[in-house]
């Protein structure tokens, strides 16, 4: 039995051991002050020295009374104090007797459905607070839900130990896995990424496994089971219990998708696709990732509204039109009028064929070569230019930026020479080839009045001339669109893609693109336009965030400066999970906004749009953000 320190003997009373996990044992004891049962979590004291272990630890108690100082809940297990004394650190937590989910699925097997929708009702709930609160659990299971004493389930959701609150603190790393392989998401196991959709992905196994008693997918090594999240697809529920409802099973199956982007974006989404079919309509499959061209760096996914692949980061090539403006021009390697090689004239398309639409290359098809000196692109920004002369001599190509007439330069003069007489000679070969194998009557030339041989003779030179400076200094490889295109997504987006170091932040602000971009098509456009710009102002805080977080994780000179740097992580991680939380949401509207839009398709215009915003305006007060978000960007002084 548990001996305690004398000064807290006298307080608590240990009965009976409740249970052992890695870093901690449970023990029930009877709290004599307040006249109540405890649970006392009592870490080994042989992980005493552990800083990290002994971090961990705290962090439970403080992320755990975030959770409820904020707003309370009933169905996640509070804290009461934490206790350091004669080297035994102790939490006292709330007792909640009946064991844990995983003892009650080993002993009586599948909940029955009513239980089983409450489970889902209460874990959701606790999850969502938490979640609001800018924690994610990172490790929900069974045997971290406490379900109760028999009767009307009445669960408890604990063990926030591993909840990431503190991105670089020394907790996690991008090269550790914190979590249980059975119930670890498929982005946390590929690259250590968590946020509130990683938790849904463990909730859905969960539910899974308390709907059927065994487990979506199931190995004989840990790497295995990893393996079987990231690539396998889950069995039926149904096919295990026939008689769990069609829109639970649905519901269940896409929150176990592979991408969090196919997941429900909130636990409220979830709990309400489980509970009713109709309530959230399926989401619609990304036409343009299948149409799109895919990333010439990874063949991933190149979001076309932004121009950056969402996989990678890698950034297209993208240009503004201005007029006069400027172009870029290639003048090497090689003499004026040498044509440029094949391998190099590859390079140039391939690089053409990453802008959007209404940019065309010109003559793609064709197999003959330009002469040097030769445009690439005219009536561009200079910035536009600067990043095409950038991307065009790293093929090995000596380009630069040419701004006012193109005969202005000795090059193209030269070139456009060259050509014109190149055109004489040819004319003249053609005429002394016909005349010698009689091709061109001999009569005919003679035939012809003096006035319109003049006229062939004066006019005939000039053209030809003509044609050699046009094809020097007007032609250019790529044609410009005509006009701007409508469904311009907002710069900042574009921007936080483009320096976002997050896969999956950059993948969520793509698919909320490329949503916005159809919807200005169609004729969503104001009412789209409202959470686009949110979405703008979230992805600019979220790349504000992300480069104070850079800035703290390097101030760490001295003992105080790393302490100080891992309670501004800490605060900068809570940001980051309410700025994703909130883009999840913005980008589910959108969602149900272009469904509805859909299911309208044949209507006018007018109706369409009048439509629109009426469902615009009935999301209005969930676009805002929440509270705790306000509170977080005031504070944090961000955009």
């Amino acid at each position: 039995m548990l001996t305690l320190p004398a000064q807290l003997a006298g307080r608590y009373r240990p009965q009976r051991l409740l249970g052992q996990g890695a870093i901690a044992e449970v023990y029930l004891a009877h709290d004599a002050l307040r006249g109540r049962d405890v649970a006392l979590k009592i870490l080994y004291p042989a992980l005493r020295e552990s800083p990290v272990v002994v971090e961990r630890f705290r962090r439970e108690v403080e992320i755990t009374r975030r959770i409820l100082g904020k707003q309370g809940h009933p169905h996640v297990l509070a804290i009461a104090d934490v206790l350091d004394d004669a080297g035994l650190l102790f939490l006292v937590m709330e007792y909640h007797p009946g064991g844990d989910l995983a003892d009650r699925i080993a002993t009586q097997g599948a909940l029955p459905l009513p239980d089983l929708m409450a489970l889902a009702h209460q874990l959701c709930g606790a999850l969502g607070v938490a979640h609001s609160a800018g924690i994610v659990h990172r490790d929900v299971k069974p045997s971290n839900v406490l379900v109760g004493a028999p009767g009307p389930l009445d669960v408890r959701l604990c063990d926030f130990g591993l909840a990431r609150s503190a991105e670089g603190a020394g907790l996690t790393t991008r090269m550790q896995v914190l979590g249980t392989p059975e119930y670890m998401a498929p982005e946390v196991i590929a690259d250590g990424h968590a946020d509130a959709r990683s938790d849904l992905y463990s909730l859905g196994v969960v539910l899974y496994e308390a709907a059927t008693a065994r487990l979506p997918f199931t190995a004989d090594s840990p790497y295995r089971l990893m393996r079987l999240h990231l690539d396998a697809e889950a069995p039926s529920p149904r096919s295990h219990r026939p008689e769990l409802p069609v829109a639970f099973e649905r519901a269940l199956m896409q929150t176990l998708a592979k991408d969090p982007l196919d997941r429900p974006a909130s636990a409220d989404d979830l709990l309400a696709a489980l509970q009713a079919e109709s309530t959230i309509p399926q989401s619609p499959v990304l036409a343009t990732r299948a149409r799109g061209t895919p990333c010439q760096q990874c063949g991933g996914w190149m979001v076309a509204a932004a121009g950056i692949c969402a996989d990678c980061g890698h950034q297209a090539l993208r240009l503004e039109r201005e007029r006069p403006g400027c172009g870029v021009l290639v003048v090497g390697p090689g003499k004026p009028g040498d044509r440029i090689e094949s391998r190099q004239h590859v390079g140039l398309f391939r690089l053409l064929d990453e802008l959007p639409d209404g940019w065309r290359p010109v003559a793609k098809e064709s197999r003959r070569l330009p002469r040097f000196p030769f445009f690439v692109a005219r009536r561009l920004t200079t910035r536009s230019a600067e990043r095409l002369l950038a991307r065009v001599q790293a093929l090995g190509l000596e380009a630069e930026i040419h701004r006012g007439l193109p005969l202005l330069r000795k090059d193209l003069r030269s070139k456009a020479t060259t050509l014109a007489w190149r055109y004489f000679a040819a004319a003249g070969v053609f005429g002394w080839f016909g005349q010698a194998h009689h091709l061109i009557p001999d009569g005919l030339l003679a035939g012809v009045p003096s006035v319109v041989t003049a006229a062939l003779v004066v006019f005939g030179m000039p053209t030809l001339v003509a044609i050699g400076i046009s094809r020097s200094t007007s032609r250019s490889l790529l044609h410009a669109p005509d006009g701007g295109q409508a469904g311009a997504l907002d710069p900042r987006i574009v921007d936080a893609m483009a320096r976002l170091r997050s896969r999956q932040d950059r993948r969520t602000l793509g698919r909320i693109g490329e949503r916005f971009v159809r919807l200005m098509e169609g004729a969503g456009a104001e009412p789209a336009r409202r959470f686009t710009e949110r979405a703008g102002f979230m992805a600019n805080a979220l790349q504000a965030v992300e480069d104070a977080d850079a800035a703290w994780s390097r101030a760490t000179t001295t003992a105080a400066d790393a302490e100080l740097a891992q309670s501004e992580l800490r605060r900068l991680e809570q940001g980051r999970v309410l700025l994703r939380g909130e883009l999840a949401r913005l980008d589910r509207r959108l969602e149900i906004l272009e469904a509805s839009l859909t299911e309208r398709g044949g209507h006018e215009a007018r109706q369409e749009m009048a439509a629109a915003a009426e469902i615009a305006a009935s999301l209005a007060l969930e676009v805002a953000a929440t509270r705790e978000l306000d509170e977080f960007l005031a504070r944090r002084a961000l955009p």
